[in-house]
């Protein structure tokens, strides 16, 4: 069976943003971290109920390669949203439980955890965010 790999280069309302963004500069994938009140930066804030908006939302990348996981986030933010990168599934564990991503994007092919083995740890502590999983490989 073929792999397809799809990417997605269009904002929320559809804006194409094709602006570059140098490595390490806030709001690029090597600083996942956009500065605050920059221009296209996320508005970080959690409605009263406790939700984040669209644009804030969070996705965990669990990736143990640096370059794909760079490139998962610089795809992630450039969507409008806000991408924090795990290199293992451990830490992944961690920040799944600290800072309820919306949606979490993981390999399966992972040194220490696989992403299957992180997926059934995931559900064995929170049901709820293992069903927020998109198996990336390739």
């Amino acid at each position: 069976m073929a792999s397809v790999m799809v990417f997605m280069g269009t904002t929320m309302d559809g804006a194409h943003r094709g602006e570059q963004k140098s490595p390490g500069a806030p709001g690029s994938p090597h600083n996942t971290a956009p500065a605050p009140g920059s221009a296209g930066a996320p508005d970080s804030s959690a409605a009263k109920d406790g939700t984040r908006n669209a644009l804030s939302a969070l996705v965990l990348i669990v990736e143990d390669e640096e370059p794909i996981a760079l490139a998962l986030a610089y795809i992630v933010e450039d969507a409008g949203y806000t991408p924090l990168v795990a290199m293992h599934g451990q830490q992944a564990l961690e920040l799944a439980r600290s800072q309820h991503p919306a949606l979490i994007l993981t390999d399966l092919m992972m040194p220490q955890m696989s992403g299957q083995d992180f997926y059934r740890e995931l559900t064995r502590r929170s049901p709820d965010a293992a069903a927020r999983i998109v198996f990336v490989t390739g």
